[in-house]
């Protein structure tokens, strides 16, 4: 079990944010490097949690905390509600049994995180992991051409994306998930 704590921080300054969405003051947390000169722009990475996992431990999870501390990019955590994400389709957990407005909540925490942050708007990628990672492809098929890639762990699509301009995607799975099995579900 890792710890839902925070992990050290050198080299990078964390901030805490809120946005309103439907009446709800939802939060993310944002890691910018402490070396990030006034005018810089680095590729901003939005990490949408598994179900089940706080922000602190998706932090400690995800392994991209050093990214932010070397200088390399803002990383950006979302919280979902009941530690959940509504992705679409029934899927997943508190968020999706309340109809919790995710997409539009991933959307404005890019837009507020790139008009606060030293972000590149052209350099936005979001990385999810399992009910994260369906978010991140239902986000991504919203708003294609906002996204330079996304990149997901033992998620699959929930539904074919529109024609739309090509995004790209590192789908990654395991062969011994039980969960998300890689030669896939029988129902």
């Amino acid at each position: 079990s890792v710890p839902n704590t925070p992990p050290d921080l050198a080299g990078a300054s964390v901030t805490d944010h809120t946005v309103e969405i439907g009446g709800v003051a939802r939060t993310w947390r944002a890691f910018v490097p402490t070396t990030a000169t006034p005018g810089a722009r680095l590729p901003m990475v939005v990490v949408l949690a598994g179900r089940g996992e706080g922000s602190w431990t998706a932090v400690r999870t995800t392994g991209f905390l050093p990214q932010a501390r070397q200088g390399h990019a803002v990383l950006v955590y979302p919280d979902g509600i009941g530690r959940s994400w509504n992705a679409g389709h029934g899927c997943c957990g508190t968020a999706a049994k309340r109809g919790v407005p995710d997409l539009a909540f991933v959307e404005a925490v890019v837009s507020q995180a790139a008009s606060q942050l030293p972000v590149d708007p052209d350099q936005i990628f979001l990385v999810g992991y399992s009910n994260g990672g369906k978010l991140a492809y239902t986000v991504a098929c919203d708003d294609p051409g906002h996204y330079a890639g996304i990149a997901t762990y033992g998620a699959v699509p929930l539904s074919p994306c529109p024609a739309a301009p090509p995004v790209p995607v590192l789908l990654a799975a395991g062969v011994r998930d039980a969960i998300l099995p890689f030669g896939g579900a029988r129902r």
